[in-house]
């Protein structure tokens, strides 16, 4: 009998729906931690602002008195 070689070239639609859903899922958990990134980033931001505006009154309240006093 003479065996017949089927030569194998490509991806089975198998292969290919399994890469995709990998990748999918990969991306997905991609942008949930660049949101939660985002949201942490923008909470510090805030932050800072605000200690900025707080320091900035404080500064503006000392002038104040010093000018008071001639400086």
């Amino acid at each position: 009998m003479k065996q017949i070689s089927k030569s194998k070239k490509g991806f089975t639609l198998t292969e290919i729906v399994l890469v995709v859903a990998i990748i999918v899922i990969l991306a997905s958990s991609f942008a949930i931690g660049i949101a939660e990134y985002i949201n942490t980033s923008e909470a510090a931001a805030d932050q800072v602002d605000a200690s900025v505006e707080a320091l900035s009154e404080n500064i503006s309240q000392k002038e104040e008195k010093l000018a008071g006093y001639g400086f």
